[in-house]
């Protein structure tokens, strides 16, 4: 099962998606308004400070078909990249839709920059 975890490198920063979602459109931001609804995610991640997310398999399908995905990007400044892994052995939590884990099993792997065609790829095969 590979994992998908997305990242905004954005002048010598490098931020999680959700954050620099965030960080780039606050939350009294009127782009809020035309935000598609993300309350099928469970929201874990506040449980554990200082760990990262990953996408399952079903959980990303969800977020693509959501719209949320697409909104979240148009949001954002700086580039796309993605970390992609097989399996997570020690998560801290995990459920249908997402992994959440120590960001320390990022140490041997590099993120790859997001295309559309990387993109649109993973959604055929999920």
């Amino acid at each position: 099962m590979a994992l998908v975890r997305f990242i905004v490198k954005n002048k010598g920063k490098c931020l999680g998606l959700y954050q620099a979602v965030d960080e780039f459109c606050p939350r009294d931001d009127p782009r809020r308004n035309h935000k598609p609804d993300g309350s099928w995610l469970p929201r874990r991640g506040q449980d554990f400070p200082g760990a990262i997310s990953f996408w399952k398999k079903q959980g990303w399908k969800k977020y693509l078909e959501s719209g949320l995905f697409d909104w979240h990007i148009s949001v954002i400044q700086g580039e796309l990249w993605v970390y992609v892994l097989p399996d997570i052995d020690t998560p801290f939590y995990e459920d249908q839709y997402q992994l959440i884990c120590s960001p320390e099993v990022l140490t041997h792997w590099l993120p790859e920059k997001v295309s559309r065609e990387l993109l649109y790829s993973w959604v055929d095969e999920v």
